[in-house]
């Protein structure tokens, strides 16, 4: 197990379970297998909806997330929403660019372009002093 302990006075906030060594070599493996089957990939459309969706649900619990960056990093608060604000704007950007490139088996990196989105969010600025 993993203790997770607030910064400023190491108090426990949770224990996360670890794999051994055998455990995360399966995951890779498995991880591997699937990466190299690209007929296995969700497509796009449907991998945008999840990123979206993921988005939607970081922002409905926004104040939460902050207070666990803000717990955990033993950073002030507003310093931690803007974290936060900033990792959602992230998931968003994410779901608002297709690939940069793509590889094709035996063969190189190649640009296909990218399509870029501005976020919604004007939050996700550091505050001003």
């Amino acid at each position: 197990m993993i203790e997770v302990v607030r910064a400023f006075d190491r108090a426990p906030i949770a224990e996360i379970a670890n794999d051994d060594r055998a455990a995360l070599d399966r995951k890779l493996d498995s991880a591997s297998r699937v990466f190299a089957d690209r007929g296995e990939w969700l497509p796009t459309h449907r991998r945008i909806h999840i990123l979206r969706r993921i988005a939607e649900l970081m922002e409905g619990k926004r104040e939460h997330l902050g207070r666990q960056i803000a717990l955990e990093g033993g950073k002030p608060l507003s310093d931690a929403l803007v974290e936060t604000d900033r990792a959602i704007d992230g998931v968003r950007n994410a779901a608002c660019r297709r690939p940069a490139y793509i590889r094709s088996p035996g063969s190189t990196m190649r640009s296909r372009g990218q399509t870029r989105c501005r976020s919604p969010s004007s939050r996700a600025s550091s505050p001003r002093i």
